[in-house]
This record gives C-alpha cells, sequence and structure tokens, in this order.
C-alpha cells in the first residue's frame, strides 16, 4: 500500500474530516469530539477525543491542515480537559459540548484511550501540546483502579462505587503499559487477567468475550508490539493477525447464511445494526456466558458489517483489509460526508445513518500504521520502552 492509493487516500482524509468537524467549539468543552454523526450533537466522547488529537498529527503530516491549525486545536482541546469532571484523574464516557457530564461512569478504557491519543499529539507537537499531555497523564491515580486481587477495575460511579473488571482479555492491554510508564504498578496486574485459547478453523488464538475484532485492534492502534513476546511466550500482534484471519474466514463460511458477508466484505465488531448499537456483534469463538447470567454465548453474527472491523485489521492482514475497502468504496450508498458510513447489510439493503468517532477513529490510525507506523512512531519513547521492559513484553531474541 502506499499512500498514493486512491480509495484508501479518499477514506483517511473523509475520516480526519469527522475529528476535525465534529466538535465542540464552546468554551468550556472546546476540542470535545462527537460520539456520532448526524445523530445526538450534543454527546462527546473522550475517547474519540482521543483519536482526534492523533489524528490532528496525521493531518499535518499528510498535508491536510497546517502545523499551526493543528497545535492550536490540540492545546486547546487538552487545556479543556484540565476541568472536566474526573476522578483521580479518569474522565467520564460522555459529556455534553459545554463540557458537563453526562452520568456515566468515569471510565478506565476511555481514559486510557484519551491519553494514548494525547501521548502522540504531544511528540508530534512538542511544546504547549506535549506540556498538557504529560501534566494529564501525570494525574491519573492508577493504583486506585486495581482491586485486591490486582485486576482493573472497569470503571467507577457514586452510586455503585467501583464496578466490573478487567478479568479477562479484551482492549485493555494499553492500561497496563500506561500504569507501568506512571510507574504506579509492577508486572502483576498484566499477568492477572484470564487469558482465553480457543480455535477457528484450525486458527488457534486468545480471543475475546464477544469475538468483536476492535478488541484485537485498539491498543494496537498505539503500542507496536511487533517482534514482542511476554514472559509467557504471548506475541499479542501475531494474535492480533490470527483473530483477524479467523474473523475474515468465518463471513467466507458463513456467506450462505448472512448473503453480506464474502471475501471482501468480513470482520464483525460492535457497531450500529438496523436494531440499534450492538456490542455484542463478533465471530466466534465465543466466551460462554455463565449459567446465574442466561447461559449461552456473549457474541453472535447479526449478518451487518463494520468497514472499521476490517480497516482497524489493517497492519495485520493488509493485502485482505484492502479489498474490503475497495469492496465498500464501490458501494453506492456506503459513502457520505465523512467517508464510509458505521456499518452495512446489504441482504437487507441498509446502510448506517450514522458514523461512529471511534470507529472512524482506529479505521484511520491503522491505516496509518501500516502504511508507515506513522502513530506507533509517535506513541513509543524511552518511557513507554521501559514500560514494556517492566512488563516482560520484550524483543524476541532480548528475554
Amino acid at each position: 500500500m502506499s499512500r498514493t492509493d486512491d480509495n484508501l487516500q479518499s477514506e483517511m482524509r473523509a475520516s480526519f474530516d469527522f475529528f476535525r468537524d465534529a466538535v465542540s467549539t464552546h468554551p468550556d468543552g472546546f476540542g470535545l469530539t462527537r460520539d456520532r454523526a448526524p445523530r445526538y450533537p450534543d454527546f462527546f466522547s473522550i475517547a474519540a477525543t482521543g483519536f482526534g488529537l492523533a489524528a490532528h498529527a496525521l493531518a499535518v503530516e499528510c498535508g491536510w491542515q497546517t502545523r499551526a491549525a493543528a497545535k492550536k486545536r490540540c492545546v486547546k482541546t487538552l487545556e479543556t480537559f484540565l476541568h472536566l469532571d474526573n476522578y483521580r484523574g479518569f474522565f467520564r464516557h460522555f459529556y455534553h459540548a459545554d463540557g458537563r457530564p453526562y452520568p456515566f461512569e468515569y471510565s478506565t478504557i476511555d481514559t486510557a484511550i484519551f491519553l494514548c491519543g494525547a501521548r502522540v499529539a504531544g511528540h508530534y507537537f512538542g511544546g504547549a501540546v506535549q506540556d498538557l499531555a504529560e501534566r494529564l497523564f501525570a494525574a491519573v491515580q492508577w493504583s486506585a483502579f486495581l482491586d485486591g486481587d490486582g485486576i482493573f477495575r472497569m470503571a467507577y460511579d457514586a452510586k455503585r462505587g467501583f464496578f466490573a473488571q478487567w478479568d479477562a482479555y479484551a482492549e485493555q492491554l494499553m492500561l497496563y503499559v500506561l500504569a507501568a510508564a506512571a510507574k504506579a504498578t509492577d508486572a502483576r496486574p498484566y499477568y492477572t487477567f484470564c487469558r482465553d485459547f480457543g480455535c477457528y478453523k484450525g486458527i488457534r488464538f486468545c480471543y475475546t468475550c464477544t469475538g468483536a475484532l476492535f478488541a484485537h485492534q485498539y491498543s494496537h492502534c498505539f503500542i507496536d508490539f511487533r517482534f514482542r513476546r511476554d514472559r509467557l511466550g504471548m506475541d499479542w500482534f501475531e494474535n492480533s493477525v490470527r483473530a483477524s484471519k479467523a474473523a475474515r474466514q468465518f463471513c467466507i463460511d458463513t456467506a450462505d447464511v448472512h448473503p453480506t458477508y464474502r471475501a471482501d466484505c468480513w470482520g464483525l465488531t460492535a457497531c450500529d445494526t438496523p436494531w440499534g448499537y450492538r456490542g455484542d456483534q463478533g465471530s466466534p469463538p465465543y466466551r460462554p456466558v455463565r449459567p446465574e447470567h442466561g447461559g449461552g454465548f456473549a457474541g453472535r453474527s447479526l449478518g451487518v458489517v463494520a468497514p472499521a472491523a476490517a480497516l482497524g485489521s489493517m497492519p495485520f492482514l493488509p493485502d485482505e483489509s484492502r479489498g474490503a475497502l475497495d469492496y465498500y468504496m464501490s458501494l453506492p450508498n456506503a459513502r457520505g460526508a465523512f467517508g464510509l458510513v458505521d456499518a452495512i447489510s446489504t441482504e437487507r439493503d441498509w446502510y448506517a445513518s450514522d458514523v461512529l468517532g471511534i470507529d472512524k477513529g482506529i479505521g484511520l490510525l491503522q491505516a496509518a500504521n501500516a502504511l508507515d507506523g506513522f502513530v506507533w512512531r509517535y506513541f513509543h519513547d524511552e518511557q513507554i520502552e521501559t514500560a514494556l521492559e517492566r512488563l516482560g513484553i520484550c524483543r524476541i531474541g532480548e528475554q
């Protein structure tokens, strides 16, 4: 792939336009990025904001905006976070345009995605952007969200206190790296969560609860796990390669059930569907649901494909992801003002009316990584490299 690829450049540029335009301009919430568009214009996501900060650095590199304009946007956005409602440095999942919080939880993973994007922008622009990013990072009390068993809690709110746990592999790898970079934890939390291994058509990998591909992509968007193994011999990059291969093969194998699926229309993940937003769409293997919670399996296939599922796997399966992009771009109803819509079901002739910030973000930034490792290059520094060593995630041959 190259930056002269017309379809790829078109989708990347249109995705960036979301992060340029779908943001708050209110003085008390400036730079907050919308969760989705065009619906819910007063619903802003800190995770989408993190993807957006990194996207502004990429936009300068690609010539889509001036360095001065992008740096100013990042400074003002990070200044917004200095006064946003937070709990021990962790931010709410969603805010209003004026910075008022919605009554959602303080989220570990959403805060982590924001901090990762801020780190990329800080390293790219330096100066005030880096100073603000480091100030916000230093304010996070990582150990406060660890339970007695050394497992990260997912969230906190005043009514429930701390609740839910990152007790199994999912998108949370970035938590351990950031906490280790802050010298707030040792390696114990990283080796505490459950790692479930399973197979699909002979492809063995550590799988996630619902089989959604985003969980194999989010941490990899920022952290370069290539050519590394941990103390248990786990190669997370290779694991995501295998998960992506299995996800694509599942769509090929079940095309008779869901004609939407095909070799160049693949990848199941959390996304909009004809039945509303579903976080449980994925491909097998799935984690069983405990009998007291109804039994069955946590994931399901609904005959809906999110373009971001394939695009987010571009560093893992570049040719197959590129083939999916070309197919999506050929569908006349699949594109809008911000590029590809969030989800598609050709068997129902249904196309999502919205785009989602987190899906635009993972597609855009993973495409940049596949091209030349842009996000990885500006996320990594001596602090991150030391954190990976602290966790025992070392370069192959250096263990």
